[in-house]
């Protein structure tokens, strides 16, 4: 079906800092669609500054961006549906995340070790989202909430000076 996923980085791309996934992987003067990107697939890429993801992307696995310390900034697909465990655990330079319409469950992992995020956004179509989510991201100051479900896992954080309810 001519598709591609994103496997993790091979020793010459070690030391990048901006990443920008293409849409298209061209092999052998064939076209695949990247759609995927593999579990673990930049974890511990500690020189990652930032990543854009393609909007042909749906998936991200487990541990993707595990680690990677120095992450400031990702730019996540708004067709982005799935997204493993631990997804951003770790990555304490994180300053926000929007998650897409699409993503379904925010784990209690997933954002866990994000000291530094200040703003989160949150999509209507969240169902599921554990208690403490965000319990290390102590300096939350920016929350855009379009779900209906509790806002339990943002309870507490003394630093919020601006909401937006959808």
């Amino acid at each position: 079906n001519k598709t591609a996923r994103v496997d993790g980085l091979n020793s010459f791309g070690a030391n990048l800092e901006d990443i920008v996934i293409p849409e298209y992987y061209s092999y052998s003067g064939v076209q695949y669609r990247v759609i995927s990107i593999k579990e673990r697939a930049f974890y511990g890429c500690q020189n990652i500054k930032s990543i854009v993801i393609p909007e042909s992307v749906t998936t991200i696995g487990s541990y993707a961006f595990q680690c990677c310390f120095n992450l400031v900034s990702i730019t996540l697909p708004s067709y982005l549906k799935e997204m493993g465990r631990c997804c951003f655990d770790g990555c304490s330079k994180l300053i926000s995340i929007v998650f897409p319409e699409g993503v379904t469950s925010i784990g209690c992992d997933d954002v866990d070790g994000c000291f530094n995020l200040r703003m989160v956004s949150i999509p209507s179509t969240v169902t599921e989202m554990y208690f403490n989510s965000f319990e290390d991201s102590q300096h939350i100051d920016t929350l855009i909430w379009n779900t209906n479900i509790s806002a339990n896992s943002i309870a507490y954080k003394e630093n919020i000076k601006g909401v937006i309810l959808g």
